[in-house]
């Protein structure tokens, strides 16, 4: 991991923040001001907010994670922060929020590049406490010690082996940190020291041509144009989507090749995906504003009710299940607000 700690002005935070909430649109959605959001009620129903203080509401909200000791971390993507809540509801405020709010600069210490964080789209957290923050418009993975004092970065801004473009979805598996790294359309693999192990972006297919020894000449295809989202289910494998040809499916690696299965259903723009602890795979089906529930061999689930969200959703993009139960919470960036189902 690298260290940074340049001291820059507020007036030039200011005006890189702003100037990246203007040109990044995450799920085709871009929300100028908190206002904004704060239009957007959230309905009542089978949902209700996690958050009833109003002034507690999310700009644009993303990916969201529980940590060791129970409580919801949340990034408020449109606010560059990563935000804290208890089980209870109330915020945390002791080393949190991570990252500094452009629209309300702090007054009373200097801003230097170790508080920054670019658009924050995801959050992971390892078993330890340790933080990941995906700071998708810098091209990094940002990490924290559970305390919120940062500690390192993974990964810098670039298309070779562990750099990143535009990073946006983050898991914890056997191997390490996955990061589905976006606009170089694969899946990277990093160890708990940030350094690079491996990567996932093409597949072996029979190739057209015949081989005399082995039958056929092997060719690849691409697993992704826009590498959305990734989770790792109890047994290892890996579950990604990718909301430029509207598709989830497992990554299977073997001993000697990777393996591919798609989930098969109508999916349009997939986002945030999400595991419990049984195997089943929660997908927001950003584009059909819902959740949709998958057994865990990638049949649909249902038995279970799916969170239909023409009268309570409007643009989920966000998931995560409560490690110790099977309350699912989800982040919509239209209505800028985290919801449970009760």
């Amino acid at each position: 991991m690298r260290e940074a700690s340049n001291e820059i002005s507020r007036r030039e935070f200011v005006r890189r923040s702003v100037f990246s909430a203007a040109a990044v649109a995450v799920g085709g959605t871009i929300f100028s001001a908190p206002a904004e959001a704060a239009q957007n009620q959230h309905p009542a129903g089978n949902y209700s907010k996690l958050l009833q203080n109003g002034s507690q509401d999310f700009l644009n909200p993303h990916g969201l994670a529980f940590a060791p000791d129970g409580c919801l971390l949340v990034c408020d993507s449109g606010r560059y922060q990563v935000r804290k809540f208890r089980p209870d509801g109330t915020e945390v405020t002791d080393g949190f929020p991570l990252g500094i709010n452009p629209f309300n600069p702090p007054l009373d210490r200097e801003i230097v590049d170790d508080s920054l964080l670019n658009f924050p789209e995801d959050v992971a957290v390892a078993p330890d406490g340790t933080v990941y923050v995906a700071s998708t418009c810098s091209g990094e993975v940002v990490v924290f010690d559970a305390s919120g004092n940062r500690i390192g970065t993974v990964g810098i801004l670039g298309p070779r082996d562990g750099e990143l473009y535009m990073p946006g979805a983050l898991a914890h598996g056997p191997d390490g940190l996955l990061v589905a790294d976006s606009r170089n359309a694969r899946i990277q693999v990093f160890d708990s020291d940030g350094g690079f192990r491996k990567a996932f972006w093409r597949v072996e297919v029979r190739g057209e041509k015949k081989n005399g020894k082995d039958g056929y000449e092997k060719e690849y295809r691409d697993l992704f144009r826009t590498a959305t989202c990734v989770a790792v289910t109890p047994d290892g494998r890996i579950v990604a989507s990718d909301e430029s040809t509207d598709s989830v499916f497992f990554i299977i690696p073997k001993e000697d090749r990777v393996e591919v299965k798609p989930i098969k259903w109508g999916f349009k723009n997939p986002h945030g995906l999400a595991v419990d602890r049984k195997g089943r795979i929660y997908v927001c089906n950003t584009g059909r504003s819902k959740i949709d529930i998958f057994n865990p061999d990638g049949t649909h689930d249902l038995s279970h009710s799916v969170y239909h969200a023409e009268k309570r959703l409007r643009e989920p993009v966000g998931v995560a299940i409560e490690p110790q139960g099977q309350r699912v919470f989800v982040t919509d960036a239209k209505l800028g607000c985290v919801a449970r189902a009760i």
